[in-house]
């Protein structure tokens, strides 16, 4: 049944970063570099810079998705999305929330996977912050975190941190930025 078939689903997936990306995700459109990225994603480097230009689907692949696969794969993982500003980490968080939620064309993550949005009168479910239904255990992060370089998290514990143009015009101005 759909329990079952979803527990099926996530061994499969939580295999092949690539292959959640194009299959669950819709991102059928993954070129060369994109596949490279992903193999390199799912090898879990313990710090990596990715450099990529605009405009390159490296948000949608490193952050979206990422936060996604990792999800899937551990449902108690605390994630900070860091970006330049909080309304862009929430951006990339209302992006994630589309896809549990079903709302973003090509995307089955929903059907694969029902049910991960949680009763924000039960637990967090903001444009911030997410708590997603599938977590076993209670801790004091959310699932998914979001920040901007001005935001202070000290006294958080995140297992995993996804920096995403946190350098911009904005901030790089001054010797001391």
């Amino acid at each position: 049944t759909r329990g079952v078939t979803a527990w099926e689903d996530a061994i499969t997936y939580g295999h092949d970063f690539l292959r959640f990306c194009r299959e669950v995700l819709g991102y059928a459109d993954l070129t060369e570099p994109h596949e490279e990225l992903c193999t390199l994603l799912q090898s879990q480097p313990s710090r990596s810079l990715i450099l990529m230009p605009r405009y390159s689907f490296k948000s949608s692949v490193a952050t979206i998705a990422l936060s996604l696969w990792e999800l899937l794969r551990n449902t108690d993982l605390r994630i900070l999305i860091y970006s330049d500003t909080n309304e862009k980490a929430e951006g990339f968080l209302n992006d994630i929330k589309n896809h549990i939620l079903g709302n973003r064309t090509q995307s089955v993550f929903r059907e694969k996977f029902p049910g991960w949005e949680s009763d924000p009168k039960k637990a967090v479910w903001n444009q911030s912050q997410v708590v997603i239904r599938a977590r076993a255990n209670a801790q004091v992060e959310p699932s998914i975190d979001t920040a901007g370089i001005e935001t202070s998290k000290v006294g958080m514990h995140y297992d995993l941190i996804l920096f995403d143009d946190i350098v911009t015009e904005a901030n790089v101005t001054t010797k001391e930025q």
